[in-house]
């Protein structure tokens, strides 16, 4: 929406901000307001400010704010009409004064360019580069903190920009600090005027967590696939082929022994009939953990829960309450393989580490479009403040995220665990 302002002033808890709250939080953002600026009923720019307080934007923020935007863009419209030239000059003075008073507490890097040549930057700018305000205004040019890899491409963007071509780009790049390091960044540029000349704005993101965390997690996740390939290479080497020798043995005892001995025979004969029937159960099995049958008109979700349950706990040490509550209405096969997929995480989890002795399963369906899945042990739980080596609890959160919902990990050590995800039944 161009025509107004949008304003969250609690980015850890609103539910408007679940795609953004995890890397805003990274960056201690707790507030942020978004004003459209406009010359002509066209949008020129958007301002964008984030706060590091929660609630920090009260209607008199807001309405200065507001203020400071409609003054730029009267500022901005001012400047094309000929004869008030010197009144633009004032309006923009007052206008970059408020907006220089805002831009000092922004948590994030921001810079002013001219012809390639830095005419502002904030504190965030100069923490990011490592360089003092009075180094970037006088000595450092901006290319130089771009690394030469992507150079080109920043160079070209900056042009493009000035010349009209992208009123307005995002884009991430390698940067280079003063210390010789390399941060990658994102950066979101807009074309303003500033002192009556052609400018670029820009804010600047550090992402390099971000970037080496979905590296590492990528990593995580081919090192699962490969553990999960040799152990099931294991189980059918241990479990089926030994069940397979076992039979071709006892075939050769049966044509041994055929006409000489037909009790043996039988009896090898029935051997195999057993080896067999364990190499089917066992073969049944293993395919039914790697690709479960997801059709909800084959079976219940109930059925298939129980039947990873009989898998998963062969010893029958737990006791496990299953309770769907689907008010008669039905659940996708998307929403259900995820579910499943969920539950497999925990319930490894559980049977692993947990040394629980009872679990509770519960879904629920809320206004049709929703589905709640809880996942409640009495083990021994766990700080979910330390990092832990595993990424079952990860794959969890990815999965309800990936249908649009969330999912949420409440443990304590000697409390349990309960695993709470909504997700979108689509």
């Amino acid at each position: 929406n161009t025509e107004n302002y949008y304003c969250c002033n609690d980015i850890e808890n609103d539910p408007d901000m679940l795609f953004w709250r995890n890397e805003a939080l990274k960056h201690n953002y707790r507030s942020v307001i978004s004003l459209p600026i406009k010359v002509d009923d066209e949008l020129v720019s958007v301002y964008t400010l984030y706060m590091s307080e929660p609630f920090f934007f009260n209607a008199t923020e807001v309405r200065l704010l507001e203020e400071v935007t409609e003054n730029i863009a009267y500022v901005l419209d001012k400047i094309r009409i000929r004869g008030l030239q010197k009144q633009a000059e004032i309006e923009l003075q007052r206008s970059e004064e408020k907006f220089r008073s805002l831009i000092e507490q922004s948590l994030v890097g921001v810079y002013i360019l001219q012809e390639n040549t830095f005419v502002y930057v904030n504190p965030g700018f100069e923490k990011l580069t490592g360089y003092t305000r009075d180094e970037l205004l006088s000595d450092v040019k901006f290319e130089s903190l771009v690394h030469p890899d992507d150079r080109p491409m920043v160079l070209s963007n900056y042009t493009n920009r000035l010349e009209g071509n992208a009123p307005v780009d995002q884009y991430s790049f390698k940067g280079i600090r003063k210390d010789g390091s390399i941060v990658i960044v994102e950066v979101y540029v807009s074309r303003i005027i500033y002192n009556n000349q052609q400018s670029a704005i820009g804010t600047v993101v550090d992402i390099t967590d971000k970037i080496e965390e979905e590296l590492r997690l990528g990593q995580a996740v081919i090192d699962a696939q490969e553990k999960e390939r040799v152990q099931i290479g294991m189980e059918l080497h241990d479990n089926v082929q030994q069940l397979m020798s076992a039979s071709l043995i006892n075939l050769g005892f049966v044509r041994k022994y055929f006409h000489a001995d037909n009790k043996k025979a039988l009896d090898n004969l029935e051997n195999v009939r057993k080896h067999l029937f364990e190499a089917h159960a066992e073969l049944r099995r293993l395919s039914h953990q790697l690709a479960p049958s997801m059709d909800e008109h084959e079976t219940s979700l109930r059925d298939k829960i129980e039947y990873l349950i009989n898998t998963l706990d062969k010893t029958k040490q737990l006791e496990v309450v299953i309770d769907i509550d689907d008010q008669g209405q039905e659940i996708s096969t998307v929403a259900q393989l995820s579910i499943y997929r969920m539950l497999q995480e925990q319930m490894n989890n559980i049977t692993k580490y947990a040394a629980a002795n009872r679990v509770i399963i519960r879904v629920t369906i809320h206004e049709r479009r929703w589905i709640r899945l809880i996942i409640k042990d009495d083990g021994q739980g766990f700080d979910t403040t330390t990092k832990r080596e595993g990424i079952g609890l990860e794959n969890i959160k990815r999965r309800a995220q990936l249908l649009g919902g969330e999912a949420r990990v409440i443990s304590s050590p000697g409390n349990g665990c309960e695993i709470n995800a909504l997700i979108h039944n689509g």
